[in-house]
């Protein structure tokens, strides 16, 4: 195997934001403006998304929906005593999970960009991995006279096309199912 000192430039971009940082944004549906100004600074490149820890911040809103309806039934204020690290909590906006996924939604539709939900640290790292390995792989898959699975030809290999009765061709395709 040949090893090069050479940078090269990858077509891939791995964005990892936190439930904060997503919630803010998904309240305000402020996060496809903010993806297509990252695609303005980083044009021609593979935008990838993922978002760490939501559970978290749900779980959170669950019990902060207990403890206020608790309060409520009690007449009491529970969430006077809470600890010091759910008030840095209080300070998010309500979001619920339908809204969450319809935002995503619209930075998949929108943005092309790959969205990601991760929870925990190993399961970060494992995508951080898988990525890398991705990315370090792809130009080897694609010198390869098959395709990344072995046995399975290329769809940009000009045989296949002749092979399968496929043309390729800008205006029109034919294929041996439908003539």
């Amino acid at each position: 195997m040949h090893m090069s000192s050479e940078l090269q430039e990858e077509g891939q971009v791995l964005i990892v934001r936190s439930w904060k940082e997503i919630i803010n944004l998904a309240a305000n549906r402020e996060l496809c403006a903010h993806i297509q100004a990252i695609q303005t600074v980083l044009p021609n490149k593979t935008l990838t998304l993922v978002v760490y820890g939501t559970e978290q911040y749900f779980r959170f809103q669950k019990k902060r929906k207990n403890c206020e309806m608790r309060g409520q039934v009690l007449g009491v204020n529970e969430l006077q005593n809470k600890p010091h690290h759910m008030s840095s909590v209080e300070e998010i906006p309500r979001v619920t999970r339908q809204i969450l996924e319809e935002v995503l939604a619209e930075v998949q539709l929108f943005t092309g960009c790959c969205v990601r939900l991760v929870e925990s640290p190993p399961e970060l790292g494992a995508l951080v991995v898988y990525f890398t390995k991705a990315v370090a792989e792809m130009p080897f898959n694609l010198l390869a006279p098959f395709g990344p699975l072995k046995g399975t030809p290329s769809l940009s290999s000009t045989s296949y096309f002749e092979e399968s009765g496929i043309i390729p061709d800008s205006t029109s395709f034919s294929s041996p199912c439908y003539s």
